[in-house]
C-alpha cells in the first residue's frame, strides 16, 4: 500500500517496477493501491498511454501540482484528447494545420475538444473551429480587413447583432464543417430560393465559416479569393427579419476591390448567387 506522504522519489522507484507491463496497466496498479487523488489519477489515465507522461504526472500529483501539469499539457497540445496516435494521419496533419492557422490569429491554445477523427474525401476541404468565446462575425470580418480590404456594410454596423440565428456558434461548441474545395459556390444549388433549400435538406454556410475560408483561402493561396464571379448567400446565418448575408468579392472597374457582405432576401431567385453547402460525413 502507497501511503500519501510516499515521497516523489519512492513513487518513481514503485512505478519504475511495473514498467513490464503498459503505461495504462502500471497507472491502474497505482490507482488499485494508492489512496492518492484517484479522480485526478483517472484522469491522467485518459489522456493515452505515454508512459513517461503518466509517471511525470503522477510526480506531480504527489507534490500537489497536478494542475500545473494539466496547464503544461494542454499548452502543448490542445488537442490531445482526439490525437490518434498516428493510425489516421490525415486527421492529425488537418488539426496541426487549423491549430497553427488559429494560433497566427491569436487564438493561443484552440480546443478542439469533441471533434471526432474523420478521413479525407477527395473535393472537399474540413473547415476545423476551435471553441472559443471570441470566435464571432465581427471578430472574423475584423480578421479579414486586417488583411485585405473589406467592405463594410453601411446598414450593419455590428454583425453579430444583425445576425442573431447561426447553425454553428465556436462559442458553445468546436466543430468541423466540410465544403467543396472549390473557388465558386455550388453549382448544381444555384438560384433556388431557402424554402426549396430546406425541402432539399441543404445546409448552408454561416456567415463566420463563409469569412475564415475566405481568410485561409488567401493565406493558403498568397492573395487568391472566393466568389470572384457568383455570390455565396450564407443560409446558416440569420437576422431578425429572416434575411441572410451574402458575400462576394467585388471587382469592378474604377471601383476599389474587395470583399463585400450584403443583406438578401432568401426567398428571392436572383441570377449569380449560390448556395455554399454544408457537407456531413
Amino acid at each position: 500500500m502507497i501511503a500519501k506522504e510516499t515521497t516523489t522519489s519512492e513513487l518513481e522507484n514503485q512505478l519504475a517496477h511495473l514498467i513490464g507491463n503498459s503505461a495504462t496497466q502500471a497507472v491502474r496498479k497505482v490507482l488499485d493501491e494508492s489512496p492518492l487523488e484517484r479522480e485526478s489519477i483517472k484522469k491522467i489515465i485518459e489522456q493515452g498511454d505515454d508512459l513517461k507522461g503518466l509517471r511525470e504526472a503522477i510526480y506531480l500529483v504527489v507534490s500537489g501540482e497536478f494542475s500545473r501539469f494539466l496547464e503544461t499539457k494542454k499548452a502543448k497540445k490542445a488537442s490531445v484528447l482526439i490525437k490518434t496516435g498516428g493510425l489516421n494521419s490525415y486527421f492529425e496533419e488537418q488539426v496541426d494545420y487549423w491549430r497553427e492557422f488559429w494560433k497566427r490569429l491569436g487564438i493561443r491554445e484552440p480546443d478542439f475538444s469533441g471533434i471526432s477523427p474523420f478521413i479525407g474525401h477527395v473535393g472537399y476541404y474540413p473547415l476545423l473551429v476551435p471553441k472559443n468565446n471570441k470566435l464571432t462575425a465581427q471578430w472574423s470580418f475584423g480578421a479579414c480587413k486586417e488583411k485585405f480590404h473589406c467592405h463594410q456594410p453601411k446598414d450593419m454596423r455590428f454583425l453579430d447583432d444583425e445576425f442573431i440565428k447561426n447553425v454553428h456558434d465556436p462559442r458553445v461548441s468546436a466543430y468541423t464543417a466540410w465544403y467543396r474545395d472549390c473557388i465558386e459556390a455550388d453549382d448544381d444549388i444555384q438560384e433556388i430560393p431557402v424554402n426549396a433549400s430546406a425541402e432539399r435538406n441543404i445546409t448552408g454556410i454561416t456567415l463566420f465559416n463563409r469569412l475564415m475560408l475566405e481568410y485561409e483561402y488567401s493565406a493558403r493561396t498568397r492573395g487568391g479569393h472566393l466568389d470572384m464571379v457568383k455570390s455565396t448567400m450564407c443560409t446558416g446565418s440569420h437576422n431578425k427579419n429572416g434575411l441572410v448575408p451574402r458575400v462576394y468579392w467585388h471587382k469592378k472597374q474604377y471601383e476599389i476591390e474587395g470583399l463585400r457582405i450584403v443583406l438578401h432576401n432568401p426567398r428571392i431567385v436572383r441570377d449569380r448567387v449560390q448556395i455554399r453547402r454544408e457537407f456531413f460525413f
